[in-house]
C-alpha cells in the first residue's frame, strides 16, 4: 500500500509541476491536510516496521529446524519453546541402555558403532557421558514401538570419519 501510494504521489507532483504558479498555491492550500494525514501514516508504518522487527526472533545459531513447537499466530510466553534448531552434522550420539542389557556403562568405556545406512563402516569411540537417572526411551529407539522403554542416557562421541545425521539410528556394541 505504501508503495502504490508513493507511486501515485509521484504522477500528482509531476501533474502539479506542470501547473501555473498561481494554480500551484491553490493546490497547495487544498493539499496541506492531506500531505499532513500522509506523514501521520508514514510514520505509523516507520513505528509498524519497527515493531515488527522487534517481534521476529532469529536463530542463536545455524542448524536445521529439527521440531515446531508454536506456529504463526500463537501467542509466546517468555521461555517457552518455539522450535529446536540441531546442528546439521552429528557429533556424537546417545544411547539408553536398558536394564534387561546387563550392562553397568561407564565413562570411557570402549564403543563399536555402525551405521545402518553404511552397515560395512563400523568405526571404534569411547562413551563420554553416562546419564545421572533412569529415562524414557525415545521413539525412535524403542524396540517395539507400543512397548514404552526406559533406560540409562550414555553419550558416545563420534569419531572424525563418521559421517551421520541428526537423529539416525546407529547399532552400538559395548565392550564390558
Amino acid at each position: 500500500m505504501i508503495e502504490e501510494g508513493q507511486s501515485e504521489l509521484q504522477a500528482m507532483q509531476q501533474r502539479l509541476d506542470g501547473l501555473p504558479e498561481a494554480a500551484k498555491a491553490q493546490v497547495d492550500a487544498f493539499t496541506a491536510p492531506l500531505r499532513e494525514e500522509a506523514a501521520a501514516l508514514e510514520a505509523q508504518a516507520r513505528a509498524l516496521e519497527l515493531r515488527l522487527k522487534e517481534l521476529t526472533i532469529r536463530a542463536p545459531a545455524a542448524g536445521v529446524v529439527s521440531a515446531v513447537f508454536r506456529r504463526p499466530g500463537q501467542f509466546v510466553r517468555e521461555g517457552d519453546y518455539i522450535i529446536t534448531i540441531a546442528d546439521p552434522t552429528a557429533r556424537r550420539v546417545i544411547a539408553y541402555v536398558r536394564p534387561d542389557q546387563r550392562i553397568d556403562p561407564k565413562p570411557g568405556m570402549k564403543v563399536m558403532i555402525r551405521s545402518r545406512a553404511n552397515p560395512k563402516k563400523v568405526e571404534s569411540s569411547r562413551i563420554s557421558i553416562v546419564g545421572p537417572q533412569v529415562e524414557p526411551v525415545p521413539s525412535n529407539q524403542l524396540r517395539s514401538s507400543n512397548v514404552p522403554e526406559w533406560g540409562v542416557p550414555v553419550t558416545i562421541d563420534l569419531p572424525p570419519s563418521m559421517d551421520l545425521r541428526p537423529g539416525e539410528v546407529v547399532d552400538l556394541v559395548l565392550s564390558r
